[in-house]
């Protein structure tokens, strides 16, 4: 049985949605089209889902190849691009097989790059204009070593890199009658999400259900909150639903807004949570029937006509009793009226007290904190132990406890952080991969990295992002674009300045800019080649070969050719494969011969 549909305007999340949700096998095709005439256009992906898990994609596009990634990553060289897939067209054997075979990358390396390759498949379609898509039932065999790719992962990274504020707005707006409530897999997914929107961000604040407009101006901006809100639902940590539930039992502080309930009865419908079928402005579910509670007949006061008269004697009749409120299916009253007036706040006892200037002491020292300091546990406890300190601190410091004291409200906002902050770091030291990367991010503030708060993880971020931005400027660099390569390598530098191969590059993109108008000028020239040998010189014989043939590039530009050669040699030694260094020094090397005859005349043959 094949699916087949058009890719409107946020579409394709839907459908990963339902793969993902529906526990589906089989193979989605994904086909660009035109816009204007719908006609199928020229780019094909195809992924295949196992259980709902893709695990295997494929394009007809030379850059989605594994082969263009490992010539990009600089592994492999144009000579043995051309071996490897002659060789692998003509044993019929999978490239990432013979790359194997050959030697030409190492395992860990080689699946790394696959992974990086399969999701810029898997996220590319979310940015077209318009498309066609087809899932067909089929008998999927994953690979044995394959690890399937985190679909939800996928949805994040396809709303923070795809999605616009404004269409994020439109989106969020048809739904704004409606409360975002979290979903069960948020918590899961709770590290993703804060390092595509730095905290604090809408997903810190939903802690029970609200609707945009009340989480927007917590929010503080209505277009980021819109951007956080559409990224929870779209990739299902979220939900929108008509009526807010009660709050859980894990809630921690409700974003307050007054309740608003009908007279004489409440409804309680959810929404969907495939949002293919949810309401919308436009073509809304009929109102449910609201539930009404009836009440027995409660006698008068006065006595009956055929009562006997009271005796003389008989006491006074006691006063009536109050009727209390009689709640609807639910546990919500049936109308403000016959509500009880709520019990006035205690007064907080030694205990209280105690609990509330230890929260102020422990957030005052937060950001210095790193997530096992916080949770007061040793580096190396395993995940038991982590989850007891958990346990133990939630009860201490949950926001439900002091709920029925009369408390300044800055001191309850500083219980909340803590608890936040607790909650966090047992979200990430319980998870292994978010651990891990944590822990990498605590080895690059020991080697010397600016990472600030150890706790919150920012700045940590800003280093990853920079190590990304370097990247990214190292291949402009490689394929000449030089300008965008200098905008990459400078908001890295802003991030991290420390790191060596992003002021390498920068240098080299500065000078070649400059060299692109003319002959660049002396100081250009000077503090390039200071910066390249400062930064060789440290790196010695380990790290990445660039710094060095950038170096030796430089000098050829300049007519230093014997301290070029040494620099490309430096270069080719760390990579042979560095086939820009290797053609560089065999130019160089090249001494072509000279015949010459009478009067200075080349002699023929």
């Amino acid at each position: 049985m094949a699916i087949r549909g058009r890719l409107e305007h946020l579409k394709l999340f839907m459908v990963f949605r339902s793969i993902l949700e529906r526990k589906m096998t089989g193979v989605l095709t994904l086909q660009s089209a035109d816009a204007r005439t719908g006609e199928a256009g020229s780019i094909i992906k195809r992924a295949e889902v196992v259980q709902g898990v893709p695990v295997r994609t494929a394009s007809n596009q030379r850059r989605d190849g594994l082969v263009f990634a490992l010539v990009e990553e600089g592994l492999i060289s144009s000579t043995e691009e051309v071996t490897l897939r002659e060789q692998a067209q003509q044993t019929r054997t999978p490239i990432d097989v013979m790359a194997l075979q050959m030697g030409l990358v190492a395992p860990r390396r080689l699946q790394s790059i696959q992974q990086r390759v399969a999701r810029q498949i898997l996220i590319e379609p979310f940015g077209w204009n318009d498309g066609l898509f087809q899932f067909e039932d089929a008998v999927v065999q994953p690979d044995q070593n394959s690890q399937g790719i985190d679909l939800v992962d996928i949805l994040l990274e396809a709303a923070a890199r795809m999605v616009s504020p404004d269409a994020a707005l439109m989106f969020v707006m048809r739904y704004a009658q409606q409360h975002v409530s979290r979903t069960e897999i948020m918590a899961q997914h709770a590290q993703r999400f804060d390092a595509l929107f730095q905290p604090p961000n809408v997903r810190s604040l939903l802690t029970s259900p609200a609707q945009f407009e009340v989480i927007a101006r917590h929010r503080g901006d209505r277009r980021r909150a819109a951007q956080e809100v559409a990224a929870l639902v779209l990739s299902g940590l979220a939900r929108f639903q008509l009526d807010a539930q009660r709050p859980g039992a894990d809630s921690v502080a409700p974003i307050p807004e007054p309740e608003v309930r009908p007279a004489g009865g409440i409804r309680r419908v959810t929404a969907p949570a495939n949002l293919a079928g949810a309401p919308t402005p436009d073509r809304a579910a009929e109102p449910a029937p609201a539930v009404v509670v009836t009440r027995k007949a409660v006698p008068s006061a006065a006595p009956r006509p055929d009562a006997p008269p009271p005796r003389p004697d008989a006491p006074p009749p006691p006063p009536p009793r109050p009727r209390a409120a009689v709640e609807a299916p639910g546990g919500s009253h049936s109308a403000p009226a016959a509500r009880t007036a709520s019990p006035e706040k205690q007064t907080p006892d030694d205990k209280i007290v105690a609990r509330l200037r230890e929260a102020r002491e422990r957030v005052a020292t937060l950001d210095a904190r790193t997530h096992y300091e916080v949770l007061g546990v040793p580096s190396g406890a395993d995940v038991e132990t982590i989850r007891t300190a958990f346990r133990n601190l939630a009860r201490e410091f949950h926001a439900d406890r002091f709920a029925r004291y009369a408390i300044d409200p800055a001191e309850l906002a500083a219980v909340q952080r803590y608890f936040i902050a607790v909650n966090r770091a047992s979200e990430v030291l319980t998870n292994p991969q978010a651990r891990q990367e944590y822990d990498a991010g605590l080895a690059l503030a020991a080697r010397g990295h600016s990472v600030a708060s150890p706790n919150g993880g920012a700045d940590i971020n800003k280093i990853f992002r920079a190590e990304k931005l370097v990247r990214e400027g190292i291949n402009l660099i490689r394929n000449g674009v030089f300008e965008t390569a200098r905008e990459r390598l400078s908001e890295a530098q802003a991030a991290s300045p420390d790191d060596p191969l992003g002021r390498a590059g920068l240098a080299y993109a500065e000078f070649m800019i400059a060299q692109a108008t003319g002959v660049a000028p002396r100081a250009v020239v000077n503090h390039t080649l200071d910066v390249l040998t400062e930064v060789t010189e440290s790196l010695g014989e380990r790290g990445r070969e660039e710094p060095f043939y950038y170096l030796g590039r430089v000098l050829v530009l300049t007519g230093q050719v014997e301290r070029a050669s040494v620099a490309l040699l430096r270069a080719i030694k760390i990579n042979p494969h560095c086939t820009e260094a290797v053609s560089e020094l065999r130019h160089l090397q090249r001494k072509p011969e000279k015949k010459e005859g009478l009067l200075g005349l080349r002699k023929k043959g």
